[in-house]
């Protein structure tokens, strides 16, 4: 409690007034004539010096590569291990998610300090310890000052050594992290990401997993320990020291405090499955009614880290979509405003990073801005050269960005334990400017062409389906596959089988061109079937959805190459509706096609349900052979 009386301090500042208003007042500057030539932009100021700094590098005792670079103008110290491999590496298909709940238990405490007495001991030395799991990399680190660095990376020790991973709170991040699942599938964008890698990699790809409530529920403690004995050690880490540090007296603290760290573990081979064969360019749509805005990533594997086309990707992208002027944002955000921004980037990584195009655009001109989307990546693969400015702007983004990556002690550790990370040659930034400088014009349309094809692009599009999908269909660029949120395929209802539909159909040639049915060398048949309202005692509704899983089933055998024929059937054998069918493999189907004289003009394919067997693929056959059949 103040001893000071209101008296006092009504005194001290009256006082205080009086001696302000005592004080002379500065001389006003006075007005003249300005030099200052204000029809001319000023010069642009040269761009900022890069400064390498330079490091140590060493082996210590456990199997870790040290790295120490000093920077003495302030008493910090940034620390930081490295972890080559990810959660791609290391973590079980069924369990995706691990990784990153092992890594947040890290902080709930030690054999000897609990969560809170972890957390508060680090509040007094003034700092927090980072760790993350990533997919193809983890690390561990802190910020300190130097008197304190000793005392926090006993911490770290102690985290890395003896973790306790208590069970209650493993049941608290658990359901912390399924209401984050939940609050994901509210978020169109959270939905996209999932979407887009689904769609890509499919499910037996590293890049194509995410987090599902099964995974994260899977998740045991015995899971947890497992991973964190397997995953952190120091045979495949690498520890970067930088700021107010001697390289001798760095590593003997390092050695002292990390003594007890088990030898062990070596860095992964990164052999990742194929990615599925190249699909012909696909919408497919995931509904999220009533969502204002749609949101799109367009996109197809694209070139790994170690390509030697890197620089010219770097730029061509730049000009692209990796700048506020980018001609997509400059265009859809700027010009048209359909959108608050737009972007594209290429993810690089060991394996086939994707190359991704999108961002939020308002519902109302979703076909319009799809279009643009592609009349940009068309542009960049030749249809619209680049210009001087272009080519300049572009690579003087990526060179001039240099110098901030050695700002700080932080940003130095990042960049130089980039280069062990990533295998790297140690003169890497002082030779960029010169890589980047030297891409020309026909490199930029060169890897465009390569590495953006599109007659195989995957376009996720996450929106109110009511609102869209008739002017995504108008626009022909594509044809629509309807998903859901976690990227399957919506098929029809369980259980409803169709039966004959009793007021004929209309067969639509304008669905059998926009398939690009010529593309196969083929003749189509049937492709599609219309009915005009419900049959078998269905609703309205029933019927429409139906028919909408007819429709998506022959996109996706025409998608796969094969010919689509339609099968006339009916309950009693007339010839009343048109449905179609697959086989268990697209082998059968074209074992089908060879042996049967009905249909040796294409490739029939037919789908068994459960409720169809061989009895009703037979019947199919023959119905086959009865039909006069229509070709577009």
């Amino acid at each position: 409690m103040s001893t000071v009386s209101a008296d006092m301090r009504t005194r001290l500042i009256v006082l205080g007034l009086a001696t302000l208003l005592a004080a002379p007042a500065p001389a006003l500057a006075q007005a003249g004539p300005s030099s200052f030539d204000r029809t001319q932009a000023p010069a642009p100021q040269p761009p900022p010096e890069l400064n390498v700094p330079s490091w140590t590098e060493g082996t210590l005792a456990d199997g870790a590569r040290l790295v120490v670079s000093e920077k003495h103008d302030l008493p910090l110290v940034a620390f930081r291990i490295d972890f080559v491999g990810g959660a791609d590496q290391y973590e079980p298909a069924e369990e995706s998610g691990l990784a990153d709940m092992t890594a947040a238990m890290m902080s709930e405490g030690t054999q000897s300090l609990t969560g809170d007495e972890l957390s508060d001991a680090l509040d007094l030395l003034g700092t927090s310890v980072s760790v993350r799991v990533g997919d193809e990399s983890g690390t561990i680190g802190f910020l300190s000052t130097t008197e304190n660095f000793p005392k926090v990376l006993d911490l770290v020790a102690d985290m890395i050594e003896h973790p306790s991973f208590p069970a209650d709170a493993l049941e608290r991040l658990r359901a912390r992290t399924l209401v984050g699942l939940t609050q994901a599938r509210d978020q169109p964008t959270a939905i996209a990401r999932d979407v887009f890698a689904r769609v890509l990699y499919g499910k037996d790809h590293p890049y194509g997993r995410f987090m599902t409530e099964e995974s994260v529920e899977a998740v045991s403690r015995a899971d947890v320990v497992s991973f964190h004995d397997t995953y952190f050690q120091p045979g495949r880490a690498v520890i970067t020291v930088v700021g107010d540090v001697e390289p001798a007296a760095a590593k003997a603290t390092v050695e002292r405090a990390l003594s007890g760290w088990a030898r062990g573990g070596a860095p992964p081979s990164f052999d990742y499955p194929p990615v599925p064969e190249p699909r012909p360019t696909t919408i497919y749509l995931v509904d999220k009614p009533g969502a204002p805005q749609s949101v799109f990533a367009i996109g197809l594997p694209g070139p790994p880290r170690d390509t030697p086309d890197y620089f010219a990707v770097q730029v061509m992208n730049t000009i692209l979509g990796g700048l506020f002027q980018s001609r997509l944002n400059h265009d859809i955000r700027e010009v048209k405003g359909y959108s608050y921004g737009v972007g594209s980037g290429f993810a690089f990584g060991k394996g086939p990073g994707p190359f991704e195009a999108g961002g939020s655009i308002v519902t109302a001109k979703t076909d319009s801005a799809l279009i643009a989307f592609m009349t940009h990546l068309r542009g960049v693969r030749g249809d619209v050269p680049f210009t001087d400015d272009e080519l300049a702007q572009g690579k003087a983004a990526l060179v001039q960005r240099l110098p901030q990556i050695f700002a700080s002690v932080n940003a130095t550790a990042g960049a130089v334990s980039g280069l062990y990370v990533d295998g790297l040659p140690r003169d890497y930034y002082q030779t960029m400017a010169g890589r980047v400088n030297a891409v020309t014009r026909d490199d930029l349309v060169r890897v465009a062409r390569e590495y953006i094809d599109l007659d195989h692009l995957d376009i996720v599009i996450v929106g109110d389906r009511a609102a869209i999908e008739k002017p995504l269909e108008a626009t022909g660029i594509a044809p629509i596959v309807h998903l859901d949120l976690e990227g399957n395929p919506i098929a029809e209802e369980d259980g409803a089988a169709p039966g004959g539909a009793d007021d004929g159909v209309v067969y639509d040639a304008a669905l059998a061109r926009s398939l690009g049915a010529d593309e196969y060398g083929m003749k189509t048949y049937v492709m599609a079937l219309l009915k005009a309202g419900p049959n078998r005692g269905q609703d309205a509704e029933t019927a429409a959805r139906l028919q909408r899983a007819h429709l998506d089933n022959i996109k996706r055998m025409a998608r796969e190459g094969s010919l689509v024929l339609a099968g006339p059937f009916s309950d009693d054998g007339d010839i009343a509706g048109i449905y179609i069918f697959d086989v268990g493999s697209v082998e059968e189907a074209r074992a089908l096609t060879e042996t049967d004289p009905a249909v040796k003009a294409g490739r029939l394919v037919m789908e068994l349900h459960p409720w169809y067997g061989p009895a009703m693929l037979q019947k199919v056959v023959d119905l086959n052979r009865q039909v006069e059949r229509r070709s577009y």
